[in-house]
């Protein structure tokens, strides 16, 4: 059942006397309080998610780390390159091998 009221304007206004009426009113609150809850918790979770691809942009980056690591960038390619020259290291001739491997 609804009860229509006049305001002071002129304007009615149509109210509910049913409780079923009410309980939508408040579905309809709690609804709309959800909803920009999510919607502020989408733009957290945005600006989160950009906050952090901005960070893994700046660590990946070679050579600001180069910049900010100067000592650390030589000695990893000292390092390299004692392990590449051990790997790849003087090779004898077969010409040697033989008459070392022969009887003097």
């Amino acid at each position: 059942m609804a009860i229509a009221v006049i305001d002071e304007d002129g304007s009615t206004t149509a109210l509910s006397t049913t409780p079923a009426a009410a309980e939508d009113d408040k579905s309809d609150d709690e609804i709309t309080r959800l909803r920009g809850e999510i919607a502020l918790r989408r733009q957290r979770l945005d600006s989160s998610l950009n906050q952090l691809g901005h960070r893994v942009s700046e660590d990946l980056d070679w050579r600001r780390q180069v910049a900010a690591h100067p000592w650390m960038v030589l000695a990893g390619a000292a390092l390299v390159g004692f392990a590449i020259g051990r790997l790849t290291g003087p090779r004898r001739p077969a010409t040697l091998l033989l008459h070392e491997s022969e009887p003097v």
